[in-house]
């Protein structure tokens, strides 16, 4: 990365992207990553569940430290108690609505008392049936020289006095005052009051017109919280105001649509946690104008909003170094169909999902998803699924590396390009990304390839609009059904050295009702003594942790609206935890001594890795000999409860080291053809040996048969294999200590292995042996090793092969035979 864009983040002193050391965290680097290299964020726009939903902004929480949080275009605005007393009958609240900056958020629009519009009077009171005057509402809009609430300080003058300003806080105070017992229900259907403002929310500053004001424009809002302290905080000086008022100029035009109405381009709104990462924001900003941010020759910040400009730069095949680009319109593309979750001011401000974008509709359903709630309207929805769908299938994407004119591009969102060996003849292109090349004077671009007409690749025609959602009139608040398709697993986590268990229940998401919240819960099976678990902020899934292994568990989980009314709970019952996979706990079924727990870690770890691996799944037979008995050494840890190994001749048992033969009659049978274990063409054979010695036979081979199969690890001075073909001497191996084996997945040739040293030899194959698969033997030989480990199965790449000799090699150095 140029060191200039670093000292630029770093000297900008962005909240979180820089070290007390002057150093760029992991998100400084990102930030500095889409500022310098001009990454669009946008293209991609799989967002972090973590961003804000518009149900976090139509509730009121009760909470000692409540998150501070910003807001900017008009919405509602959820609500945290930060103050709660009762007296002479009245309940006062104070909430905490945002944060209101220097001058305070515009004006309040519409204001929700139990999901019921109400007016609030000059005087405060709500006069609106059936409330008439018994709740008083006064607010503060943020502003940094606001007072505090002289009501409060009245009612409560021991408790709360002018000092309590909350400048610079958005804040309402509600006075509930008492009714007759038989109005209660009628006044106070949620007994506690909850009331959900809408406002037109934080001011921006329009460079167009150099006035601090109200606006919905994405351009700008994003300029606001690029210079905001609680937003990215950088310097106005950074930011090119010529690039961002052509960006607010494209956000305002005018669409219409097919009802006979407009919409603005890139309108919308901005709701974010202080505490969120800037990059996190800077991804869902660019994504809803489908923008790009860069950093300028001038030093300064740029930013383009999404509309196609005639390139005017052109990349010839003469500068280009080098290009990987591949056609994504096929079969192979990367979705079927687009959606865009949204805002969607038309229903209350609820979370909505665009009509999908569909790409193929004959194919496999393979949805390409989009969180982007900063858009507000299901035509601005549909107009980014329709770019997303388009670069998904662009003819050609990938990366062109050129000499140093590509810098011309630098400041480019696009370009035409020409490359003659693929037919491209200056043909339009979007830049994704621009770099430097590692040293080597040259430039990387980025690149997809646009649409045939690309003057309308960010407009729809009526009948691309598609249909939007359909509108509730109000939602049945008599009527919420318990969770459904309430499913609970089992987990493994590794925490340092140990593995935990994690209970994971899930379940399906409310339909039409963003407003509810879950609630889980735990307890010891049939015990009835419930714990509540942390939910995730998606609503839909929870995690326990701390649970015991080889108990049994109940879970259930409801919905709770609002005001706190619950659904019935949906039940998921026995439960039974265990921090081992499931081959694992086959494996210590069939061990008649039971393992020690330090042991059945080491065991597990090692079945883990090999799955993890890819491994596992390719090998039929597995003796992991070097075991605590003898009984446990002979079972095949892949199919534990079937047939086991058994002893032949003279062969001698150590624990944790495995058998030694005689060299004369000793060997171990596992009872399975080696031909019904493997494939001409698709086979390996892998053996571990913990003594020196020489001798022409094998650690593996078959008991009979044309011998065509073994690993022996030392026959004078050298190791020799037969992989389904004639013996074959591999290397001057000196030692028999080690892990041998062959891989064969080709009729000409095969691959031999010393440890994780590769030997490659060119020989045709032939039909493999009947005789059993044996340890210790060959047809009518017989080997002296001392055998930890054998295996057979499919065929290995070399990767998978040191994934197998590093898993080994480590549970012998845990059980201490290495």
């Amino acid at each position: 990365m140029p060191q200039a864009i670093v000292g630029l983040i770093a000297a900008a002193g962005i909240p979180g992207l820089v070290t007390a050391t002057g150093a760029l965290t992991l998100g400084g680097n990102l930030l500095a990553g889409a500022i310098g290299f001009g990454i669009s964020y946008g293209a991609n726009a799989l967002f972090k569940e973590d961003a804000p939903k518009p149900a976090e902004m139509r509730g009121t929480v009760r909470q000692s430290v409540s998150s501070r949080r910003k807001s900017y275009g008009e919405g509602p605005m959820g609500a945290a108690i930060i103050f709660f007393e009762v007296r002479d009958g009245a309940l006062v609240q104070i909430l905490y609505l945002g944060e209101g900056g220097e001058q305070g958020i515009d004006a309040f629009t519409e204001w929700r008392l139990d999901e019921r519009i109400v007016t609030v009077e000059l005087d405060g009171n709500i006069n609106t049936s059936p409330i008439d005057g018994k709740v008083e509402v006064e607010f503060r809009l943020g502003s940094a020289s606001q007072l505090h609430y002289e009501r409060v300080a009245e009612i409560f003058p021991e408790i709360y006095d002018d000092t309590h300003r909350c400048r610079g806080c958005v804040t309402v105070m509600i006075k509930s005052n008492k009714v007759k017992t038989e109005k209660i229900r009628e006044v106070y259907p949620n007994r506690l009051p909850q009331l959900v403002p809408v406002a037109r929310r934080n001011k921006v500053f329009d460079p167009r017109t150099e006035l601090t004001a109200y606006s919905a424009n994405l351009a700008l809002i994003f300029r606001s919280y690029l210079v905001d302290l609680d937003g990215a905080g950088l310097p106005a000086s950074m930011i090119d105001e010529a690039d961002f008022e052509v960006a607010a100029d494209i956000g305002d035009e005018l669409l219409a649509t097919s009802g006979g109405g407009t919409v603005r381009r890139y309108h919308g709104q901005l709701d974010y946690k202080l505490e969120e990462e800037p990059i996190n924001i800077i991804e869902r900003m660019i994504t809803a104008t489908d923008g790009r941010l860069f950093l300028k020759r001038s030093g300064k910040i740029g930013f383009k909003a999404g509309k196609y400009v005639p390139p005017t730069v052109s990349i010839p095949d003469a500068v280009i170094v080098s290009y990987s680009l591949k056609d994504s319109s096929g079969p192979l593309r990367e979705g079927t169909e687009v959606t865009v979750r949204y805002q969607n001011k038309m229903a209350r401000y609820t979370e909505a999902t665009c009509d999908p974008w569909i790409i193929d509709a004959d194919g496999t359903r393979k949805p390409i998803p989009i969180q982007a709630y900063e858009i507000q309207e299901h035509h601005h929805a549909r107009r980014i699924a329709k770019r997303r769908a388009q670069r998904a299938t662009a003819r050609w994407r990938g990366t062109i590396v050129t000499d140093l004119f590509g810098l011309e591009a630098w400041e480019e969102q696009y370009i035409y390009l020409e490359v003659r060996d693929l037919g491209i003849d200056f043909e339009p292109f979007e830049i994704m990304d621009i770099r430097e090349g590692d040293d080597d004077m040259t430039v990387v671009i980025d690149v997809v390839s646009l649409p045939e007409d690309p003057e309308t690749m960010h407009d729809l025609t009526f009948a691309e609009e598609g249909t939007p959602p359909a509108i509730p009139e109000d939602f049945d608040d008599e009527s919420i059904h318990a969770p459904e398709n309430l499913t609970v697993s089992i987990e493994k986590r590794n925490v340092g050295e140990a593995t935990i268990a994690l209970l994971v229940a899930s379940w399906d998401a409310y339909s039409d009702r963003d407003d509810l919240s879950a609630q889980a819960q735990i307890s010891l099976a049939d015990a009835e003594e419930w714990t509540d678990i942390n939910v995730a902020d998606s609503n839909t899934r929870s995690e326990a942790v701390g649970i015991a292994d080889g108990e049994r568990y109940d879970v259930r989980v409801r919905w709770k609206e609002p005001e706190g009314k619950p659904s019935d709970w949906a039940l998921f019952e026995n439960v039974l935890v265990s921090i081992y996979e499931q081959e694992s706990l086959a494996l210590f079924a069939a061990m008649t001594t039971p393992p020690t727990t330090n042991r059945k870690g080491h065991i597990n770890t090692l079945i883990r890795t090999l799955k993890n691996a890819g491994v596992w799944a390719k090998l039929t037979k597995i003796a992991v000999l070097a075991a605590a008995n003898e009984q446990a050494a002979l079972l095949d840890w892949k199919n534990p409860g079937g047939t086991a190994f058994s002893k032949v001749g003279t062969i001698t048992f150590t624990a944790d080291r495995g058998f030694t033969g005689d060299g004369a009659t000793g060997y171990l049978d596992s009872g399975v053809a080696w031909n019904t274990l493997v494939s001409q063409d698709n086979a390996s054979m892998w053996g571990f040996s913990l003594t020196e010695a020489s001798a022409n036979s094998s650690i593996v081979g078959t008991a009979s048969g044309s011998g065509s199969a073994f690993v022996g690890p030392r026959n004078s001075a050298a190791y020799t294999v037969r992989a389904h073909g004639a013996q074959v001497t591999v290397d001057s191996a000196g030692s028999s200590i080690g892990f041998f084996g062959w891989s064969r997945s080709l009729s000409s040739a095969f691959r031999a292995y010393r440890n994780k040293v590769e030997s490659t030899i060119s020989q045709a194959s032939a039909a493999p042996p009947t005789g059993n698969m044996t340890i210790l033997r060959t047809a009518g030989t017989y080997g002296p090793w001392q055998v930890p480990f054998a295996c057979a199965g499919a065929a290995l790449t070399t990767a998978e092969q040191g994934a197998l000799y590093d898993a080994i090699a480590a549970y012998l150095t845990d059980i201490g035979a290495l």
